[in-house]
């Protein structure tokens, strides 16, 4: 017996995710939608594994995953040194205007390091989306 395999479809709001765990196990959209709503209005750890999923289910338009592995990579980097250079810099300024001791250079790197990451979920995200809208 043959596993049908869940992929993302045209027939999307968001990332696609709700419509294609509907489709799958025969549940409405829109009833799995007012979940992730609901639910992530009280936590936020639906909104993670939607992200995670949405990363994980493959797309059903046709991409070269040469041109998608590229993008992804070239926009997780160019995103973490973007929000590395931000957060860091809102910081470092900050600092420097309120005249902290050397426990303030600590703050920054700290800021620096948590905006690479940050930028790096971005980076990612908004590549993905991209690479998506172009096929």
């Amino acid at each position: 017996m043959e596993q049908e395999l869940i992929i993302r479809d045209k027939n999307r709001i968001l990332g696609g995710v709700c419509f294609a765990i509907g489709k799958k196990y025969k549940v409405e959209p829109w009833i799995l939608r007012i979940v992730l709503i609901i639910s992530s209005y009280f936590f936020y750890l639906p909104i993670l594994a939607y992200l995670i999923i949405w990363i994980i289910i493959p797309n059903s338009k046709n991409i070269s995953k040469k041109t998608i592995i590229k993008n992804q990579i070239l926009g997780t980097f160019i995103g973490g040194i973007l929000g590395s250079i931000i957060l860091g810099g809102i910081v470092y300024i900050d600092v420097n205007y309120a005249n902290y001791d050397a426990s303030g250079a600590i703050g920054v790197v700290f800021t620096c390091i948590l905006g690479f990451l940050i930028g790096m979920l971005v980076g990612f995200i908004i590549s993905r989306v991209l690479s998506e809208r172009k096929s």
